[in-house]
């Protein structure tokens, strides 16, 4: 499902946006489209892919648009890698949801964690035997030692960095976006002021 351009995205929320009573137009670096990655744990990765790749594109979709869902926004992008170390999956949505609201004024952090649970719900009815992780702060409370909630074996790490590394490229991938939009209004405005030279030049050249 290929992602959505800037400027479509722009469209959409500028609609949506426009179903409140504001008293200022959007800003021109207001956030559009927001970006997510779908990652797995060393055993969950391994139940994954051990499905047909139409099983994991259904799994895939099925969960990108539980999460638009639960944030109240809709799907615009899903890619896939398979190519890599570990299969995962990058997804965008839009930024405004449906009644107009940034999702970052709409959305709590209580449903961002909610989303952890949403997504071990999802990928247990495509592929059964995948749970949801420990909590980091659950297992303090049990007893687990500190350092041990940060180690990593060398096989984690190896199938832990590629995701970590995608996760970058998304961020980067946002900012690219927003820094298109930034440099497309820094080029209306030059052009603009081309314009108001030229005509201060011809001005000149009149009266002379």
């Amino acid at each position: 499902m290929e992602p959505d351009p800037p400027g479509v995205m722009r469209a959409i929320c500028e609609n949506r946006r426009s179903l409140r009573d504001t008293k200022r137009k959007m800003k021109k670096d207001a956030s559009v489209a927001g970006c997510g990655i779908i990652t797995f744990g060393s055993e969950a990765a391994a139940l994954f892919e051990a499905l047909t790749p139409d099983a994991q594109d259904r799994a895939f979709l099925d969960l990108a648009e539980s999460i638009a869902d639960r944030l109240n926004t809709t799907l615009h992008g899903l890619v896939v890698h398979r190519d890599e170390t570990t299969i995962h999956a990058h997804y965008q949505i839009a930024s405004y949801n449906l009644d107009g609201v940034p999702l970052s004024q709409a959305t709590r952090p209580a449903v961002m964690s909610s989303l952890q649970d949403l997504t071990a719900e999802v990928m247990a009815r495509h592929c059964p035997g995948i749970e949801r992780g420990n909590r980091y702060g659950d297992r303090l409370k049990a007893g687990a030692d500190f350092r041990d909630t940060l180690h990593r074996t060398v096989r984690e790490l190896h199938r832990d960095i590629p995701r970590e590394i995608e996760a970058k490229r998304a961020e980067i991938l946002a900012l690219n976006m927003k820094t298109q939009e930034a440099q497309t209004r820094v080029d209306e405005m030059q052009g603009r002021v081309d314009k108001l030279t030229q005509k201060a030049e011809l001005s000149e050249k009149e009266a002379n």
